[in-house]
């Protein structure tokens, strides 16, 4: 086994919803592939994108020979087949793992996931599947597994799965959180494979950065109103107040208001402001309250 040697594996989310986040998942991963050729030890990488296909892109290259990604190599499309991909990823590279003879194997194995959904359409493997796959990988040969996820309950599964909590980062889907998420990993592999760490975990700051980017808005208050239910009038406040911030978000409750408002339902109701409290005179009983709420009631 050669202790320098990290081979790297990387599977990448290609589904419709990351079209949103196109040109920074190219960007933030060839800033990534750019950082990794820096250190001077010798590393291989598979490459997988996925959607509802599965796609090998190389396997087992040499890291000095891998490819940056561009507007043709990454075209987002499909649903999300998140355990298939897994799966058969798992698979394929430790199959060609054991293919090596004992002194060409890497001293250190590195999964990489990153999607910005939740699994929808798998067929292979199931979660149980997946568990049973990161167990024996990582207690047999010591992988190391990151899950890096724009939604919690993805997050919430990996750690289910058994990848460390430490390992696993739920990123803001926009530009800065998606920057940052790739910037993390990457800084996070180069100590590791350098042996400035002893394993992929992420540190508070990098948490921080995703806070500073919305995380924690984005799984509170993105839930589109849906009319149809009871308490849509609040998912609408809150949808409302978190993308008001910006002029893509505006488009989005543009968007929002049409499909609300073609259930005719109307948004005004809930936007408009609340009347103040009336000032009730000094030494109000409680008899002769309602008195003056009634009044003020009237005049306004």
């Amino acid at each position: 086994m050669n202790t320098d040697y990290t081979h790297i594996t990387f599977l990448l989310d290609r589904s419709g919803s990351m079209q949103k986040v196109k040109d920074d998942t190219i960007g933030g991963f060839n800033s990534f592939i750019k950082a990794q050729k820096k250190i001077d030890k010798p590393a291989t990488m598979s490459f997988y994108q996925f959607d509802d296909r599965f796609e090998p892109n190389y396997l087992f290259k040499p890291l000095k020979e891998v490819e940056e990604l561009n507007d043709s190599s990454f075209q987002p499309r499909g649903w999300t087949c998140l355990l298939d991909a897994i799966g058969r990823a798992i698979v394929e590279t430790g199959e060609a793992l054991n293919s090596l003879k004992e002194e060409n194997k890497p001293g250190k194995v590195v999964f990489v996931v990153q999607t910005d959904g939740k699994e929808n359409r798998s067929k292979e493997f199931t979660h149980e599947d997946i568990t049973k796959l990161v167990k024996q990988q990582g207690d047999q040969y010591q992988w190391e597994f990151v899950f890096l996820g724009a939604k919690l309950e993805a997050v919430k599964k990996a750690e289910d799965w058994g990848i460390k909590s430490s390992n696993t980062m739920q990123y803001a889907h926009n530009a800065r959180g998606m920057s940052g998420v790739m910037c993390a990993v990457s800084s996070n592999l180069a100590s590791y494979r350098s042996g400035g760490k002893a394993d992929m975990s992420f540190e508070q700051k990098d948490r921080d950065v995703q806070k500073e980017a919305g995380v924690e808005m984005q799984n509170q208050s993105t839930k589109i109103p849906n009319p149809k239910e009871k308490n849509w009038q609040s998912d609408w406040k809150k949808f409302s107040s978190y993308y008001n911030k910006t002029a893509e978000g505006k488009a989005k409750i543009d968007e929002a208001k049409k499909r609300v408002e073609a259930f005719g339902q109307s948004i005004n109701a809930v936007t408009k402001p609340v009347p103040p409290k009336p000032h009730l005179p000094e030494n109000t009983t409680a008899k002769n309250a309602s008195w003056y709420q009634k009044l003020f009631s009237k005049a306004k």
